[in-house]
């Protein structure tokens, strides 16, 4: 089957190929669902937030068409005081909207500003700029020029919310799934990018297998599937 054919089944498919569990085949089922009602509402949040940071430093906008299923599925979050870590900051517009959105006590970005073989066409100096630019007026953020391995040996903090959107190989999503969960709270929530992204690639290039095995190693609670996204918590 190819993907112009029916991307619903050939996603699906894709997901059973990679030993998705029942409950994050549920979770895709019912966000496919539900994805038609609420098309409009994400296209406008998508616009909205396009605008609001229009004025920014941006040679790519990979994160506003997220801002819809992030006002979604992080509301719960939005009275607390909130520790924030995002593996993998690019030019800093996810770490813009989440201190736009919530009460920030502290920011952390991790990124070396290197890229790697699927960036071979970006100039990371000028990327690395950009979100110094971006982030400037961002109180109580923390810039971490490093690899997330060094960085979770180093770390001391417990964090709310985790985004995961480094190195997209095999073994290193594996790698800060299970180091982000470490240095999860309790009741904190852990977001991976690029969950069904590079559809007919290798398992050794891309985040899926990675993250449906921590999935069920660790017996996670699927909050959502989204597009292209997974909303992951550990059952308490």
């Amino acid at each position: 089957m190819k993907f112009s054919t029916s991307p619903f089944l050939y996603k699906l498919n894709y997901l059973i190929k990679h030993k998705a569990n029942l409950p994050i085949i549920l979770a895709f089922l019912k966000f496919q669902i539900s994805k038609p009602f609420f098309n409009h509402i994400r296209s406008r949040e998508k616009r909205n937030y396009k605008t609001i940071i229009k004025d920014k430093k941006i040679t790519h906008d990979f994160f506003s068409l997220n801002t819809f299923d992030w006002k979604k599925n992080l509301k719960k979050y939005k009275n607390r005081d909130i520790r924030y870590l995002e593996i993998g900051s690019f030019e800093g517009i996810s770490s813009y909207f989440i201190s736009e959105y919530l009460v920030l006590k502290e920011i952390h970005c991790v990124d070396t500003w290197e890229g790697s073989p699927e960036h071979h066409k970006i100039n990371f100096r000028n990327i690395e700029l950009n979100f110094d630019n971006n982030s400037k007026d961002i109180k109580n953020l923390k810039k971490f020029k490093t690899t997330s391995d060094d960085f979770f040996i180093n770390n001391k903090e417990n964090f709310d919310i985790i985004y995961v959107d480094g190195l997209h190989t095999y073994n290193q999503v594996k790698k800060d799934l299970i180091n982000a969960l470490k240095a999860l709270k309790s009741d904190g929530i852990i977001i991976c990018d690029d969950y069904l992204w590079n559809l007919d690639a290798n398992k050794s290039d891309i985040p899926v297998q990675a993250i449906n095995e921590t999935v069920r190693e660790f017996n996670l609670k699927i909050i959502a599937v989204t597009a292209n996204q997974i909303f992951l918590k550990n059952k308490n």
